[in-house]
């Protein structure tokens, strides 16, 4: 992977916070860990106590558009075995829009996570000509596979050398703090090949940040805290 650009880079609590953006697998992915570990403003200067490496996640480390589609797989999967059998993939993409347009006409803002399951439940209520349909159980039960697929599918198909430049910062700094900034569901401590390299997750959808997703700098400062609770910094002023 390539260093394309850096989405964001700014000191504060006395942690450098660098959010970057991967947008295309390449063999020289190293550069980035070059570029990070032989900085002038590295930990080779200073103790390492104290720094904190950000990353995105979604086509940062692993392809997105293949983790939803094996996510979406496992979903009508899960669907047609709790006995949906008709549910398709194509017709809860509908209902997504549908429902994105309903609440930009409101000014309303969800969660994906609200979003999707929404969807699920519109296309339960198609198959089943139930409008009334209402079952969480069946709902979160199906979210709750695609999720499952979504962590599985990002931690099989994670871009050339990802693994090879977290282990190099990892021995370069072994006393940074290193973790993800993502507005989805993606948590890389929910996947086996990331979670060593990984000490926390900021997602937008977690109840201290939304609806303050990326680029609002509300998801930077809950990610300042989670550092802060774990390295003992300074509160951001």
């Amino acid at each position: 992977m390539t260093i394309h650009r850096c989405r964001t880079t700014f000191l504060l609590a006395g942690a450098v916070v660098v959010a970057s953006a991967f947008t295309s697998p390449s063999p020289k992915s190293s550069s980035f860990v070059h570029s990070f570990v032989h900085s002038k403003s590295s930990a080779s200067d200073h103790d390492d106590y104290g720094l904190f490496l950000s990353f995105d996640l979604d086509d940062t480390l692993f392809p997105i558009d293949v983790a939803v589609e094996d996510a979406n797989v496992a979903l009508v999967r899960a669907l047609r075995e709790l006995g949906y059998g008709e549910v398709e993939n194509e017709e809860m993409i509908r209902h997504s829009k549908s429902i994105r347009n309903e609440l930009r006409a409101r000014k309303e803002v969800i969660t994906y996570t609200d979003l999707r399951k929404l969807s699920i439940q519109r296309e339960i209520c198609r198959v089943t000509n139930n409008q009334a349909f209402d079952d969480q159980s069946v709902i979160d039960s199906a979210f709750d596979a695609w999720l499952s697929e979504r962590q599985a599918s990002a931690d099989r198909n994670l871009f050339p050398h990802a693994i090879e430049s977290l282990q190099s910062i990892r021995e370069n700094y072994p006393g940074i703090v290193i973790g993800a900034i993502t507005n989805g569901r993606g948590d890389p401590l929910e996947m086996k090949k990331l979670a060593p390299f990984f000490d926390f997750c900021t997602s937008g959808e977690d109840e201290d940040v939304f609806p303050k997703r990326k680029p609002d700098r509300g998801i930077y400062e809950a990610a300042l805290r989670r550092f802060e609770n774990l390295k003992g910094g300074r509160p951001a002023t």
